[in-house]
């Protein structure tokens, strides 16, 4: 290749002076470089939207179970559940009400078609533990019995987080299609 002619992946660029063809060869470097990158960073972010998703399920499913667990709990009415109840001056009936609340709060988190339903079911359950723990708090019960309610609802807050970029994940996609 002659001095006269610049090489530009497959094509040859005719006569160019020597001060052009290196702003015409850092162009091409620099959209080459960038298109590179541009491929790179879809595909780091393609692979952390799979590590969100699995997360986000892996999450989202343990909190359900102990949720659906805790409801039939509630639903069977047992004697420590009675006692707590009775404690903070609550009646024996509110384990029915909750009990059937966490278990359709439940299966709202893990159903997929309604976005808002999902935000329902997080807010009752931010509600049902910061309830349980101002409960304990201002009956007079252990200080231990206050804060336990507070551990599930930091775990609902981790839940929350990956729901939010799971939801984003999942609008990019459905667009890009």
């Amino acid at each position: 290749m002659g001095k006269d002619r610049f090489a530009c992946g497959r094509h040859n660029l005719p006569e160019m002076s020597h001060f052009t063809s290196q702003i015409v060869g850092s162009v091409m470097f620099r959209i080459f470089d960038f298109s590179f990158s541009l491929s790179l960073n879809i595909q780091t972010i393609l692979m952390n939207a799979k590590t969100i998703k699995i997360t986000y399920w892996i999450l989202v499913s343990v909190f359900s179970a102990f949720m659906i667990m805790d409801g039939i709990g509630g639903l069977m009415m047992g004697a420590e559940g009675k006692e707590a109840m009775k404690a903070l001056g609550y009646p024996d009936y509110i384990m029915l009400i909750l009990g059937t609340a966490k278990i359709l709060g439940a299966i709202g988190l893990l159903q997929t078609r309604s976005v808002l339903l999902k935000e329902w079911a997080c807010a009752g359950f931010a509600f049902n533990f910061i309830g349980a723990s101002l409960s304990w708090s201002l009956a007079g019960g252990p200080a231990l019995f206050a804060i336990i309610p507070l551990i599930p609802l930091l775990f609902l807050f981790v839940v929350y987080y990956f729901r939010r970029k799971y939801d984003k994940i999942v609008r990019l996609t459905s667009a890009t299609v």
